[in-house]
């Protein structure tokens, strides 16, 4: 059994009756075959992430060739690196690590790529009254996180702010909707110049400034 401490140069003698040849010095090399001692990983991931395989081996002079769905892949490096993927990203895969020795190959893995979920349109962003509220529900998946902070599938949005959910579906996937609400509130600071009684038409007459973009439709009388 040869190991590396054959290594070195061999002579060959041959000896006859009228003399001796040495021969020429044989280098001796010794290689040690492909060992690989950390297999690639399955992954799950969504359409956009980035993704790794990696392998490891020891060996002398190794070399690497990865390959998806047994078509060789185009790597050569102890690693294959996906920095954006695609759907057309997905499949079974394997590393051929070859020296003089032969060739071992990896575990094959899958890599498996969702496509992204599909939030229903919120809306247009919208203007509404005070005290009035829209529902908003971006559909059925498996949770919702609010930038309010709710978890709910659906937030009745009163408030002037914009309303935004991140879903994830059943794959670990996310997407984000959003939607703009403008909150209309009467504006307490107009002050009332006058208060009368319109005979003619038998109701109450009250007259104020208006001011612009402040909307005071109406004031409520009462007796005291």
């Amino acid at each position: 059994v040869l190991t590396m401490s054959y290594d070195g140069r061999y002579y060959h003698c041959v000896v006859s009756g009228t003399g001796s040849v040495t021969s020429n010095a044989a280098i001796l090399t010794t290689k040690t075959p492909v060992s690989i001692s950390t297999q690639p990983l399955a992954q799950n991931k969504c359409k956009g992430d980035s993704a790794g395989l990696v392998v490891a081996a020891t060996g002398s002079d190794l070399s690497y060739a990865w390959y998806k769905d047994a078509a060789p892949e185009g790597t050569t490096n102890d690693s294959l690196i996906v920095s954006e993927l695609f759907l057309s990203h997905q499949g079974n895969y394997y590393c051929a690590i070859t020296n003089f020795c032969g060739t071992v190959n990896s575990s094959t893995v899958l890599l498996k790529v969702s496509d992204l979920p599909h939030a229903s349109d919120l809306g247009n962003d919208t203007t509404i009254c005070w005290k009035q509220k829209v529902t908003l529900d971006p559909g059925a998946f498996t949770s919702y996180l609010w930038s309010t902070g709710a978890t709910s599938r659906t937030v009745d949005a009163d408030s002037g702010i914009t309303y935004s959910v991140v879903v994830t579906d059943a794959n670990g996937c996310k997407d984000v909707a959003s939607r703009g609400i403008n909150v209309l509130k009467p504006w307490d600071s107009t002050q009332i110049c006058m208060v009368t009684y319109d005979e003619a038409k038998g109701k109450n007459k009250v007259i104020w400034d208006r001011v612009q973009e402040k909307r005071i439709v109406s004031y409520n009388i009462y007796k005291i």
